[in-house]
C-alpha cells in the first residue's frame, strides 16, 4: 500500500503574533517557576531530613513518604556491573498503531493527536 504525500495547510498568523508572543511567554514563565519549585522543593526536603509529616501550628501541611519508584538510570550510572546482573529480558503486549494505520485509517484519523508547537520568539 503506497502512502500518500501529506498535503500540510498553511495558515499566515501575522495578524495574531500577539498570541504567539503569548504562548512564548507562557512557556519562558513555565520554565521560570518550575526550577523555582524544584529549589524550594530541595530545600524542604533537606529540612525535612528523615521525618515523614511536616506541620505548622500542629496541622499537618506536606508528607514526605517513600514512593514505590526507583531511580534506575541514577542506579544504573553508580552501579553499572550491578545494574547489569539485575537486567532481564520482560515480554509485553503493546498496541500496534502502524498497524492500525494501515489496516484501518478511518479510526487511525479519528483518535490521531495534534500538538501545538512553537518556535517562534517575538
Amino acid at each position: 500500500m503506497d502512502e500518500q504525500p501529506v498535503v500540510e495547510e498553511v495558515r499566515d498568523l501575522g495578524e495574531h503574533v500577539a498570541l504567539l508572543a503569548a504562548l512564548d511567554e507562557c512557556r519562558k514563565n513555565i520554565t521560570f517557576w518550575k526550577d523555582r519549585e524544584s529549589k524550594v522543593k530541595d530545600q524542604i526536603t533537606a529540612i525535612m531530613g528523615e521525618a515523614t509529616v511536616g506541620r505548622v501550628d500542629g496541622k499537618d501541611v506536606l508528607t514526605y513518604r517513600w514512593e514505590n519508584r526507583f531511580r534506575t538510570s541514577d542506579f544504573r550510572t553508580a552501579y553499572p556491573d550491578t545494574y547489569r546482573t539485575f537486567v532481564h529480558e520482560v515480554t509485553t503486549k503493546e498496541f500496534d498503531v502502524e498497524w492500525l494505520k494501515q489496516l484501518r485509517p478511518d479510526l487511525y484519523d479519528e483518535y490521531r493527536v495534534r500538538s501545538l508547537r512553537s518556535s517562534w520568539e517575538g
